[in-house]
């Protein structure tokens, strides 16, 4: 029997799936990625935006169009958020995706049909996870979110934060290193909080994994602020096994939308973080994300993101326009009308603007780094380039010939549009 698996959303989602598709695998199904015909459809859903729910449920339709007998199996954020769909037959929550293969045998063999969401209790160990891609693995460590940013409604359908066992992660990443795999990537929900609730810590977690594993690649996921103290940034500077890559989200360089967000920093806080990190590492290669157009945003509010943008140097901004999430607290601000919503046409000439912004900025960055040694890992070609990352998180490319998914030492010649092009040192 055919199994397609289908992702939507982040890295996080994207290793589950390839968790699930190794548990269905080992259980004996044919399991396939991406959209195809197939007896079983596991679409692990995302809720991130508006979007993200309505191309989750289209999902839905494509697969029931291409095999309407098949049996759909919902799974994940939307389907916390908004119970199963009409047109699901299946559905599982984020910390039930470890009986992913167990819930379909019950309903092939018994017509069984899973519908109660999940409770949030414990950590889901999903195994050892083989990933989809040889380059870079996704080790996800950390589960859930305490924080309750006004915008977001994660912690809702994510549950509260709860850490992986650490003897786990240690022998996912052997085995990664093992497979081959260059760089392990650690993954989770809210990463500063990993080892609140174990007594442990990331920095620890961190020296450990570079003790078994100094040969890897190291990098990690999403941080906030709070977690860059001068005592983290210099044991972190010490991990040899670790990227000097960090991302460290911004969210707005407004103090005042800063509070409305929720976000326990000040614009001054952020860039004391910032000065941390260059203070230990050279050049880290430090990346953000900005919400653009957040309720009662002003145009003093975005100028002074922008400013702030231009004055941490960011290798590269992810810019988002806000998008209203249903039972979150910025949405009960635009429904009782205690802020205005930011017009979409404002909100989209401001994303224009911040991007462009962002681009100079990144470009500034990499002119720094011509003519300096860079490590990449390269992983694709296209066309006449072979493309990849440096362990700053660089997008380089090549035109010479290059070997794919090992560390290769290059130099950089120019940037351009945000790439740095290179050759061999």
């Amino acid at each position: 029997m055919k199994v397609s698996v289908i992702t939507l959303g982040c890295k996080t989602n994207q290793y589950e799936s390839d968790a699930m598709a190794r548990i269905l695998s080992e259980r004996g199904y044919e399991v396939a990625t991406g959209l195809c015909a197939a007896d079983v459809y596991v679409i692990n859903s995302c809720a991130v935006t508006n979007t993200a729910v309505a191309k989750s449920r289209q999902m839905i339709a494509k697969a029931r169009k291409l095999s309407p007998d098949a049996c759909i199996v919902f799974v994940g954020c939307a389907g916390e958020m908004e119970g199963k769909p009409e047109n699901a037959d299946i559905l599982i929550g984020n910390r039930e995706k470890s009986t992913v293969a167990r819930v379909i045998d019950e309903y092939i063999n018994e017509h069984k049909i899973k519908e109660k969401k999940c409770i949030f209790e414990g950590y889901d160990e999903l195994g050892i996870v083989v990933p989809s891609v040889r380059t870079r693995a996704q080790v996800k460590i950390q589960d859930g979110c305490n924080n309750f940013c006004s915008y977001c409604i994660i912690p809702y359908v994510r549950g509260r934060s709860v850490s992986r066992r650490e003897e786990d992660i240690l022998s996912e990443i052997k085995k990664q290193r093992d497979l081959g795999i260059c760089e392990s990537v650690l993954t989770g929900i809210d990463l500063n909080a990993y080892g609140n609730d174990t007594g442990t810590s990331l920095i620890e977690l961190l020296e450990k994994i570079s003790g078994v594993c100094s040969d890897m690649r190291i990098r990690i996921g999403s941080l906030d602020p709070a977690i860059i103290t001068d005592e983290f940034a210099y044991r972190a500077s010490k991990v040899k096994a670790l990227c000097p890559h960090f991302h460290i989200s911004l969210q707005s360089g407004s103090d005042r939308i800063l509070k409305l967000m929720n976000r326990h920093y000040t614009s001054d806080e952020f860039m004391e973080c910032i000065n941390r990190l260059n203070k230990y590492f050279d050049m880290p290669g430090i990346t953000t994300d900005v919400i653009v157009g957040f309720p009662g945003e002003t145009e003093e509010d975005f100028a002074k993101t922008c400013e702030i943008v231009k004055k941490a140097g960011f290798l590269r901004t992810h810019v988002f326009p806000y998008s209203p999430r249903k039972g979150t607290a910025a949405e009960r601000m635009i429904s009782t009308k205690r802020l205005q919503p930011v017009p979409k046409s404002v909100k989209s000439q401001r994303v224009h603007m911040l991007e462009e912004c962002a681009l100079s900025v990144t470009n500034e960055y990499l002119a720094k780094k011509i003519n300096a040694g860079l490590e990449v890992i390269f992983e694709t070609v296209k066309g006449v380039y072979t493309e990849g990352y440096s362990a700053e998180y660089i997008q380089v490319r090549t035109d010479k010939k290059a070997p794919l998914n090992i560390i290769t030492n290059v130099r950089g010649c120019f940037a351009k549009d945000g790439i740095l092009y290179c050759e061999s040192e």
